[in-house]
């Protein structure tokens, strides 16, 4: 079979028609990213839309996106789900980026120094990875942290903002994880039990990024007063911080 045959390409033939090795090819299939070969005797093989669905894999690497989250996109559309139902309300989750010392000083200069990286490792914001680089699990906190310090917040304070931020995230993955292991590890299929994690990943991403957008709103609501002249109430509206779905009297009557 050659690269050429209307018919379909081998997985080597594949893996050298789009750029990748054979064993990331296979890879790709038991992460589920890519569909099985059709078979023809005992061969596998591959067509037009596998080379379209390992192009457009590439792509979104170079996007950022993480394997997991281009599964969880890909699961969607086998469902039926509509572009926009699957990342219309919160993209999915962010691959880790690596940086250098020197990448993260450029970004945030005030990270040039050793105290500062430590406390950006205690605050969660990056992790050692050897080599004197640093992993980022969540490259957009890091350039939220950036925008802050950049604005004129210190960065100590920015760092505690980033540190409360991984604290309320730990504690929800720890709500969640009780409730699939505790709850329902002996109550459910296996296959079941996949089937929810893999949709709930995503649930859980666009779920948490509503709410905390919708308590922003209404915290800065409860900030209001104490900017005086409206100018806050217009800024949350401006750029639409939880005001889809808002209910007035939690500003009143949520003690927080």
């Amino acid at each position: 079979m050659s690269s050429s045959d209307s018919q379909g390409w081998s997985i080597d033939e594949l893996a050298q028609l789009v750029g990748v090795p054979s064993r990331t090819i296979r890879e790709y299939r038991t992460q589920g990213l890519l569909p099985p070969p059709a078979k023809q005797g005992r061969l596998g093989v591959y067509d037009e839309s596998h080379r379209r669905r390992l192009e457009l894999i590439g792509r979104m690497q170079q996007r950022g996106y993480s394997l997991a989250g281009m599964r969880d996109l890909f699961d969607a559309w086998d469902r039926g789900e509509s572009l926009e139902d699957v990342i219309g309300d919160t993209g999915l989750d962010e691959a880790t980026s690596t940086l250098t010392a020197d990448q993260l000083a450029a970004q945030i200069p005030a990270l040039g120094a050793p105290e500062a990286l430590d406390a950006a490792v205690d605050a969660g914001l990056i992790h050692r990875a050897g080599d004197g680089r640093w992993h980022v699990r969540a490259p957009s906190l890091l350039a939220l942290i950036d925008d802050a310090v950049a604005a004129g917040l210190p960065l100590g304070e920015a760092l505690r903002t980033a540190s409360v931020m991984r604290q309320g995230a730990r504690l929800q993955a720890e709500q969640l994880a009780t409730m699939l292991v505790t709850e329902l590890w002996d109550r459910s299929e296996r296959a079941e039990l996949e089937r929810l994690t893999r949709r709930g990943r995503v649930l859980v991403a666009r779920a948490a990024a509503a709410l905390l957008v919708d308590e922003l709103g209404m915290a800065l609501r409860r900030r209001a007063p104490s900017v005086g002249s409206g100018e806050l109430e217009s800024l949350i509206n401006t750029v639409r911080i939880g005001t889809a779905h808002h209910d007035p009297t939690r500003d009143t009557e949520d003690p927080r």
